[in-house]
């Protein structure tokens, strides 16, 4: 996925394997070198496999450096909000991530009736993507778009649908016409949410959220709302380590202020201005051994791991 203002949407750790500690500050960090590296990334081709592994699930490793083992879907369709850009197959994910997706919509559709577009969640085993992230790779991350209220789109329409920027690259002000209470509200009902780690945003969008929130308790949510280049055209949720996945890396604990002080924003946006230049980095493919596993396992239809479109 490139970063234009106008884009198209584009188990178990092995007996004495070491996994230490990573901290992975952003969406897309690549500081996962200390897993243990078992997966060679020529023969490991994780966009081509079509269906989730059979077993219990387990989330393995880290955000960036990981798999899912016995991942689910999520329905292309369901309360508040669709899934896009199908036809890459990056709608699975834990079981947590879909739960929480499914409840976002509700609440979503509940408190003003809008749809949210659900972008890229993870691949049916998670692994390295072939493009657009280096993160997304344990089924615990998800992109929404600030775009609301587009419901009823066929398959073959959601796949052409073009992700805007609510950011003016020029000025680095929110334009008025993208942007309003009810993507206030989506960002407020994710990261309210006790599962979520992070909400990564352009910003812009955390400097307009600080200016909006009021004082005390009701700017606890703004804690976890992280500004990160390249999101601009929508947010990214981190869901925290699930219980039943006791080798997933979790994410650093957010910062005890909440990220609101002149300095830190204006350092924020610096930093998204000259990133929007940059290629976004490749994905890492140090993953821990089990990886390669989860790779090779049957599928969940008990037949053998095959490849899409075979």
């Amino acid at each position: 996925m490139t970063h234009a203002p106008l884009t198209i949407w584009g188990v178990f750790i092995a007996a004495g394997a070491a996994v230490a500690p990573v901290v992975t500050a952003g969406p897309d960090s690549t500081k996962a070198a200390a897993l243990t590296s078992a997966i060679d990334p020529a023969h490991a081709d994780w966009s081509a496999v079509a269906s989730p592994s059979a077993g219990r699930t387990q989330t393995i490793g880290a955000y960036d450096a990981g798999c899912l083992a016995g991942a689910a879907s999520l329905p292309l369709d369901g309360t508040g909000y669709a899934v896009v850009d199908m036809g890459k197959r990056r709608y699975f994910g834990h079981p947590r991530l879909i739960s929480f997706v499914r409840e976002l919509g509700a609440k979503l559709e509940n408190a003003n009736g809008t749809t949210m577009l659900v972008g890229d969640m993870a691949q049916p085993r998670g692994g390295p993507m072939s493009s657009g992230h280096v993160s997304h790779q344990g089924g615990l991350d998800v992109d929404i778009s600030y775009q609301l209220e587009r419901p009823g789109l066929s398959p073959a329409e959601r796949d052409l649908i073009a992700k805007v920027s609510v950011v003016d690259p020029n000025t680095d002000q929110l334009l008025p016409n993208l942007w309003n209470d009810r993507q206030v509200a989506l960002l407020r009902m994710a990261a309210s949410d006790p599962r979520v780690a992070r909400v990564f945003v352009a910003a812009a969008v955390k400097r307009d959220l600080c200016r909006q929130a009021g004082a005390g308790i009701q700017r606890r949510w703004l804690h976890v709302v992280h500004p990160w280049p390249h999101h601009e055209d929508h947010l990214h949720v981190r869901l925290h380590c699930p219980p039943d996945s006791p080798t997933c890396i979790e994410q650093p604990p957010p910062s005890a202020d909440d990220g609101c002080s002149p300095i830190t924003l204006a350092t924020a946006l610096a930093r998204d201005r000259a990133e929007r230049l940059r290629p976004p980095p490749r994905p890492n493919r140090h993953l821990p051994a089990a990886c390669a596993t989860v790779y090779q396992a049957p599928a969940d239809d008990g037949t053998p791991a095959r490849t899409a479109g075979r």
